[in-house]
């Protein structure tokens, strides 16, 4: 399935921000070992803000699940 949302900035500092989420129901971050960092459950806007002043440097795992299907893209921090 083709990524349909957006997000920036990449690589990212302190905040990630996700566009274009109609019909997403949760958001995951998972760190290059596959360890989940982040949840972002009840999504109820287009778009979201997550904080990630906190991720040391490094590649990650942004994950967005729809009813139907998943989706997944790396960012690097």
């Amino acid at each position: 399935a083709q990524v349909t949302f957006k997000f920036y900035p990449n690589p990212v500092n302190d905040q990630l921000t996700i566009n274009n989420l109609e019909g997403a129901n949760k958001i995951e971050i998972f760190n290059i070992t596959g360890e989940k960092l982040q949840t972002l459950e009840n999504i109820s806007t287009n778009s979201v803000a997550i904080k990630t002043a906190n991720l040391p440097k490094g590649i990650y795992m942004l994950v967005v699940y729809h009813k139907n299907e998943v989706q997944a893209t790396k960012f690097i921090k």
